[in-house]
């Protein structure tokens, strides 16, 4: 669901919960499917990205698709994530 190059977890202070607490400090773009059920279950976490993810380009959830986003529709991944790069480059 996220495209990253590197997982920071410092920010959060004590080892044993840091698998909770994932910091992202690089650039990054998360898109998912709408009917997916982990983002349905994940609602809080996809809401609470900009604040863990500071460096969140944009999140972009696909009408009508599920879990398989990039199998489901690999058109408007293809198009998401041409657009990412191309922002970035």
């Amino acid at each position: 669901m996220l495209i990253v190059s590197e997982i920071e977890m410092s920010c959060v202070p004590f080892s044993f919960v840091r698998p909770l607490f994932l910091c992202l400090f690089v650039l990054c773009l998360c898109f998912a499917g709408e009917e997916d059920p982990v983002v349905q279950l994940s609602q809080v976490a996809i809401e609470n990205l900009p604040k863990n993810a500071p460096h969140l380009w944009r999140t972009v959830l696909i009408p009508g698709v599920g879990h398989w986003t990039e199998q489901e529709a690999p058109e408007s991944v293809k198009l998401h994530l041409l657009e990412f790069l191309a922002a970035h480059a």
